[in-house]
C-alpha cells in the first residue's frame, strides 16, 4: 500500500525535477 500511494509522489517529483532542467536548459538556449 505504501508503494502505491508513494509512486505517484515520486513520479510527480521526477517530472517537476525534470520540468525545471528543462526550463533551464531552454532559458541558456535562448540567451
Amino acid at each position: 500500500v505504501s508503494m502505491q500511494t508513494g509512486m505517484p509522489t515520486c513520479i510527480i517529483f521526477f517530472s517537476l525535477l525534470h520540468y525545471f532542467h528543462l526550463t533551464n536548459f531552454f532559458w541558456m538556449f535562448v540567451e
